[in-house]
């Protein structure tokens, strides 16, 4: 026994490990305390005192001991040389139980479930907008396929059911695919029926597979793109760069950067990885990455504005620097009087004061009073002034920043996380929800849902944190560190798509916390515990040899 424990301390020997997992440990109690000083009825954020210090020290090193025995756990996962192959017959398969699984969702809230972004893209597609890619216009023109053909069988909502379904089908195509790459991998069998059911039995994944959001097929290219990274990185630089493995790639990274309006800051974060870890055909990469990227640019750029497709406005760009500066005239900080009288032609003070909200720009961005054509005219100007009140507000400007981004890592707050059904929301477009399962058995559960993924969820040990998108960033994180102490670094790559995500969102989140806008990390979330799996396993005849 002692022989045993003093095998398993042997951890405490590589300082690299020991380093890494502390700093994770310190990082995550800072995150968890951090998020206890902001106020949001006060609209403030307390500075942390003593006591936050000590909390920190005590938090970090429960949090280094836990997650250094997890890591001792994970050791001791051990598998047998067994390879197993694709079945395209276990595939479709999956694919069709997971579909049967989530269609009662779908008949709850038939034809589908439209948020007020949803009814914007429905509006385009009917006509009654002009084209504009602030919703990405190739999201817009795959329901408009899909809506026209719905049509021919009758209503509106007939072409939103046929959108709804062929989504579905795509989702339950995808998730089965992912599933079918962690059986390939071969880990261990009761992880694998927890990851079926996991997908199968989420109801809120069920009712994004059917919603008219960007976000739900981006998430799911973002996940692929994962996956397939992951694979290359088993294979030679040589073999990377060739035809059919660097094909697979670019689609998938198309998919990505027209998804949505930050897929292309993701696409050129996996080509700025690949490049680092394929030094041996760097030139290769190289121009094949600068190719793939200017030719998105370009057609998001000079195509796009010639085939009349308008672009999002600057403002939607700025929440963060927009509640910085709110922020600072809300508690009294130093604006200088040039700087003050810009930000009056902007939306004058006393408003943006009176409409902060640390949680969400939208108050000031959609005042009436905010001049949207002004700033157009005048970015450079808007950066320079938020640049000049910076050095003498650091402190308010990083408080606000915290405040804007709360829900992106402290994994004890929620928000809202899907809309349910249809509403009477738009003044052009009405679309009528029918319940055929209440048709069919008298009992109306669509409440009962909303209620279970919007509230009774998040009390729920242990579950409550499946739906929290900062748990599964720092899970992310977690991986990550597995990869480098597990002499893993190459596999690092394959996280490249969820760090662009969540990074893009901490440099210009809309809101505090949305869970649509981190979909991927939800869908993903059985994805990355896999790959933690694949770090840290060994074979049993690697074992043996490892132990004499």
């Amino acid at each position: 026994m002692k022989e045993k424990l003093c095998l398993e301390l042997r951890i405490l020997r590589e300082k690299s490990t020991v380093f890494l997992m502390a700093i994770f440990a310190v990082a995550v109690s800072i995150a968890g305390t951090l998020g206890r000083k902001i106020d949001i009825a006060n609209r403030i954020m307390y500075t942390p005192n003593l006591k936050d210090f000590i909390r920190i020290g005590v938090g970090s090193a429960i949090f280094f001991v836990f997650f250094m025995l997890i890591l001792i756990l994970l050791r001791k996962y051990s598998i047998t040389e067994e390879k197993d192959s694709f079945s395209l017959k276990r595939w479709l398969l999956r694919a069709a139980a997971l579909f049967i699984c989530w269609l009662p969702y779908f008949l709850m809230f038939y034809p589908g479930s439209l948020s007020a972004d949803s009814y914007v893209t429905v509006n385009q597609v009917l006509g009654n907008y002009p084209p504009h890619n602030h919703h990405p216009i190739m999201f817009t023109m795959f329901v408009k396929l899909c809506m026209s053909i719905g049509m021919q069988f009758g209503s509106i909502e007939s072409g939103i059911a046929f959108y709804s379904v062929v989504q579905m089908v795509i989702m339950s195509l995808v998730v089965s695919g992912i599933v079918e790459w962690m059986k390939m991998k071969v880990l261990p069998k009761v992880l694998m029926i927890i990851v079926f059911a996991f997908y199968a039995f989420d109801g809120l994944m069920a009712i994004y597979s059917f919603t008219m959001w960007k976000d739900v097929l981006f998430s799911a290219w973002v996940v692929l793109l994962s996956i397939y990274l992951y694979e290359l990185t088993n294979m030679e630089s040589e073999e990377i760069i060739k035809k059919k493995p660097w094909g697979i790639l670019t689609i998938l990274c198309l998919l990505v950067a027209f998804g949505r309006n930050n897929g292309l800051y993701v696409v050129v974060m996996v080509m700025a990885g690949l490049l680092i870890i394929n030094r041996k055909v760097w030139k290769q990469v190289a121009v094949r990455g600068v190719l793939l990227v200017i030719a998105i640019m370009i057609i998001q750029g000079p195509i796009y504005e010639k085939l009349g497709i308008g672009k999002g406005n600057f403002a939607e760009s700025l929440a963060i620097p927009l509640q910085q500066i709110a922020y600072t005239v809300t508690h009294d900080g130093e604006v200088g009087k040039e700087e003050a009288e810009f930000l009056d032609h902007l939306i004058p003070l006393e408003t943006m004061e009176e409409l902060y909200n640390p949680l969400s720009a939208d108050p000031i961005k959609f005042s009436e009073k905010f001049d949207n054509k002004f700033l157009e005219e005048n970015k450079g100007e808007f950066l320079k002034t938020w640049a000049k009140i910076l050095p003498n507000n650091l402190g308010m400007y990083i408080k606000a920043y915290c405040m804007h981004t709360w829900g992106y890592w402290d994994a004890g707050v929620n928000n809202w996380r899907a809309f349910y059904g249809t509403y009477d929301m738009d003044e052009l477009v009405k679309v009528e929800n029918t319940d055929f399962i209440k048709k069919i058995t008298g009992v109306d559960l669509k409440d009962s849902v909303a209620a279970l993924y919007e509230g009774k969820v998040n009390h729920i040990p242990v579950v409550k944190y499946l739906y929290n998108i900062a748990f599964s960033f720092w899970i992310a994180v977690f991986c990550l560190i597995v990869m480098i102490v597990q002499k893993q670094s190459r596999k690092i790559v394959s996280l490249i798509p969820l760090a662009g995500v969540w990074l893009t969102l901490m440099v210009a989140a809309p809101v505090f916390c949305e869970f649509r806008y981190m979909f991927a990390f939800h869908v993903a979330l059985p994805v990355i515990v896999g790959m933690i799996f694949l770090a840290v396993r060994r074979t049993v005849e690697t074992r043996r040899s490892e132990n004499g």
